[in-house]
């Protein structure tokens, strides 16, 4: 295993247990059933290491905004570096919002 594939795994558990502990199911639509899905988050962390949401992507406009808002919610990070400076570094990641039956 690569180092870069192990930073990558546990980038991506740390980012599994952020989700869950700050996900809820948007208020707005607590009482329409039919609306759930995945939405897809393409966010950087900057070379300053904020983290910035570019774009959303899923089903409904409540759980783009629900996502983005979990997102925004990260800590700061150690920024990305490329021959020891600072760059953005660019991720997409899955949340999915599921009614329990």
């Amino acid at each position: 295993m690569f180092l870069g594939e192990e930073f990558n795994r546990c980038f991506k558990q740390e980012l599994d247990k952020h989700v869950k502990a700050h996900f809820s199911y948007p208020e707005d639509l607590s009482g329409d059933i039919c609306v759930q899905g995945r939405v897809f988050v393409k966010f950087r962390i900057t070379q300053t290491g904020e983290v910035e949401v570019m774009q959303t992507r899923g089903p409904h406009p409540s759980l783009e905004r629900k996502a983005a808002e979990i997102i925004e919610k990260l800590p700061r990070f150690i920024p990305g570096t490329s021959n020891g400076q600072p760059v953005n570094v660019s991720y997409v990641y899955p949340i999915t919002f599921k009614l329990q039956p």
